[in-house]
């Protein structure tokens, strides 16, 4: 039987559904999904404030890509 807003109790039942599988898979593939370099970014912003010198920026960022590049697989 059909109600006032087109579905049955069993259709919104499949909207419902349909709704908490999509949210689990996002969740389930959320760290996937490339992400920023927080701590790169912070450090790009202390050099443009002016916080750190050159010679100090570049430092860090070197172990920072050795960092991520021992991470990843």
């Amino acid at each position: 039987m059909w109600t006032a807003c087109g579905m049955s109790g069993f259709g919104w039942f499949n909207v419902l559904l349909f709704a908490v599988l999509a949210i689990l898979v996002l969740m389930r593939f959320w760290p996937l999904l490339p992400r920023a370099d927080s701590a790169m970014t912070l450090l790009r912003e202390r050099y443009a404030r002016g916080d750190i010198t050159r010679e100090h920026f570049e430092l860090m960022r070197a172990d920072l890509e050795v960092a991520r590049r021992d991470k990843d697989p």
